[in-house]
């Protein structure tokens, strides 16, 4: 049967590809037909002898493989014994003393992923500097230079980078020699290269030291080019650059003062979405200038929803100054400080003389600082706060944390 199958296999398959190639068609057919004819005439004339039993070679190699699975049965039963001889020794089993040896292990193994969480940030900063030191192509140094801008500002590759001058030295010079020489042609122009300046100039704000005088004598030769950039990067660029013919879309001209261009934004569009990373580098480079009115509205400009809780430690850390109001001496300031000063904005807005617009996106923003990032009530320290605002705080708290209450209902009495 299977010899039948063979053959009617190869005659379909020669009709097949007779259409395609009948050459090959004709040999398949005649291979086809010589061993019909051979297994037709030829092998009825053979004298066979069938033999029953197993082949040689599968009886062989049985033969060659039992002292091998002799040696593995005896191995196995001893193992069982030695596993099972702990039963009768201090009431231990055998899979206890397997569980005791993991835990034994666990310490180790927690130690060592513990070391590759450390050296990952420290990997990640000499990979970009041996880029920028070693590379030949200039366009990989610039995407490596580019790729700083992307960092919290805050961060332990950041601040490796930062200690290294090579990076802010290749930055400044690409930004210098892209920008510093040419004047735009035309708005075209400007629009098209607008990306690739942000992306430079957002860079250099992360690698420079914001009490370093550095970026007053290095940013006036690009300004040319700072008119076409996006509105969303423009917080970046606003008061550094302190130039008026910034614009963003729509051709509005960005005012000097922080709080008429914030305000402007915010009539624009209620909650506009600007990059995390973008309000974290405005902190950091302008918190000696910014007054409680501008920090609340900058917070509120966060994008919680790609906020982690870590960067509200990096928050904490550009807000020293406004957050001085209460004892702060006796820890680093992290979150809870962060909250805090907004519960205090909340609770007595007269002291940091602030309108109720303010208070209001100091009630959206802590809010959503507890719905988003799931922050529990003991976050915040209540112990630094009046006796009078400790009931105030928890009740406040609880209402927060209801996503179905309107916040214009809430009022602290």
């Amino acid at each position: 049967m299977l010899h039948a199958a063979l053959f009617l296999f190869l005659a379909g398959l020669s009709l097949l590809i007779w259409g395609l190639d009948r050459a090959v068609a004709r040999t398949l057919l005649s291979l086809t037909a010589a061993l019909v004819a051979f297994y037709s005439n030829a092998l009825p004339l053979l004298p066979l002898s069938i033999n029953y039993c197993r082949p040689g070679l599968f009886s062989d190699s049985v033969q060659l493989a039992m002292p091998g699975i002799s040696a593995l049965r005896t191995g196995v039963a001893q193992l069982q014994v030695k596993l099972t001889s702990f039963a009768s020794r201090d009431g231990l089993s055998w899979y206890l003393w397997l569980l005791e040896n993991i835990y034994q292990r666990e310490p180790r193994i927690n130690q060592e992923r513990r070391t590759i969480q450390s050296l990952i940030a420290e990997l990640d900063a000499v990979s970009i500097d041996w880029i920028v030191r070693n590379c030949p192509a200039p366009d990989v140094v610039t995407v490596a230079c580019q790729a700083v801008g992307a960092l919290s500002p805050v961060s332990p590759t950041a601040g490796i980078i930062r200690k290294g001058e090579i990076v802010l030295d290749r930055t400044d010079r690409y930004l210098r020699e892209s920008f510093g020489h040419a004047v735009p042609r035309s708005r075209a122009e400007v629009g098209v290269r607008a990306p690739d300046f942000a992306r430079t100039l957002r860079s250099l704000f992360c690698l420079t030291d914001p009490t370093v005088p550095y970026l007053d004598h290095r940013l006036p030769p690009v300004l040319d080019w700072a008119e076409g950039i996006h509105m969303y990067d423009l917080p970046l660029l606003s008061v550094p650059l302190r130039h008026e013919r910034c614009a963003y879309e729509g051709d509005v001209s960005i005012p000097a003062r922080w709080h008429d261009w914030l305000t402007t934004i915010r009539k624009r569009e209620p909650r506009p979405r600007i990059l995390t990373n973008t309000v974290l580098q405005i902190l950091r480079l302008s918190t000696e200038e910014s007054s409680m009115e501008i920090t609340i509205t900058l917070l509120s400009l966060l994008n919680v929803q790609e906020l982690q809780l870590t960067d509200l430690d990096s928050v904490a850390k550009f807000l020293a100054e406004p957050i001085r109001s209460h004892d702060h001496s006796d820890h680093n300031c992290d979150s809870r400080c962060v909250l805090g000063l907004l519960s205090q904005v909340i609770l007595h807005p007269e002291s940091f003389q602030i309108g109720d617009g303010v208070v209001d996106s100091a009630v959206e923003t802590m809010r959503h600082f507890v719905l988003h990032l799931r922050l529990p009530k003991e976050t915040l320290n209540f112990g630094v706060f009046r006796p009078e605002d400790r009931r105030a705080l928890h009740s406040f708290w609880e209402y927060i944390a209801s996503e179905y209450v309107s916040l214009t209902r809430w009022t602290y009495q």
